[in-house]
């Protein structure tokens, strides 16, 4: 997700994010893909293994249907990754 979003173009730039297997997991506006921890964006349910990897597409695009208002526009933001470790110690309390 992105936190820091600020500029002109938050709310105009297309975002897609798309899992290594072709899957979108987003699709919308930069300033929509933001933390939310009950609906959390871009986020898949299938776990990583031990050193297991995954490649994730980002696309950001720039609507035909802009005028020359944006020119000059600008667009900050943070990138974040946040991963949650699964449950895999059955003899100890996890939580």
């Amino acid at each position: 997700y992105f936190s820091n979003v600020s500029g002109e173009l938050a709310d105009l730039l297309d975002i897609a994010i798309i899992g290594q297997d072709g899957t979108e997991l987003y699709s919308g506006k930069m300033s929509e893909l933001t933390f939310n921890r009950s609906n959390p964006p871009a986020s898949t349910d299938s776990a990583l293994s031990v050193g297991e990897k995954r490649i994730l597409k980002l696309s950001i695009g720039f609507p035909e249907s802009a005028t020359s208002e944006y020119a000059g526009a600008y667009l900050s933001f943070d990138m974040v990754a946040d991963a949650v470790q699964k449950k895999n110690n059955e003899a100890r309390i996890f939580d």
